[in-house]
């Protein structure tokens, strides 16, 4: 099942269970954002990896409505809500000790380390290894500090 099916599915089990109005706008929302996309680049179904993209893309833009009410003193109860829904097809987060050790294996195996190249080289590395669970704002720090003490 591809992760725009499973939001599918979960769509019409929110539907079914008419308890959480919130719940169902955002996911109709978030269908209808992905499905454009495959439709747009041809007609077709879209990938899992373009799903992904459409999720993350919603999630920033509810962390950025979060950050904006709590600045302003407003409620952010179904902002949280929201992020906490679309966490759910996000993939689970790598943990920092496996990506020191990750950074750690890849760097050893750079010619040169200390080269202004080195950070693209690892990031591309860690993208290859962690796929969708790559995290750039995690992981580059990481990076850049086990490297600056190369």
């Amino acid at each position: 099942m591809s992760l725009l099916e499973k939001i599918r599915s979960d769509l019409v089990e929110a539907r079914k269970a008419r308890t959480d109005n919130a719940k169902i706008m955002l996911l109709n929302t978030l269908v209808g954002e992905a499905a454009r996309v495959g439709k747009d680049a041809g007609n077709r179904e879209t990938t899992d990896a373009e799903t992904m993209a459409v999720v993350k893309k919603f999630v920033k833009n509810a962390e950025q409505t979060l950050v904006d009410l709590t600045k302003y003193g407003r409620d952010t109860g179904s902002i949280q809500n929201e992020i906490a829904i679309l966490a759910t097809y996000l993939p689970a987060a790598v943990p920092v000790g496996e990506v020191e050790k990750a950074v750690e294996e890849i760097v050893a195996g750079l010619d040169d380390p200390k080269a202004k190249s080195a950070i693209g080289m690892v990031n591309k590395a860690l993208k290859e290894r962690f796929g969708d669970a790559f995290d750039g704002s995690t992981m580059v720090p990481i990076a850049k500090r086990i490297l600056e003490t190369k």
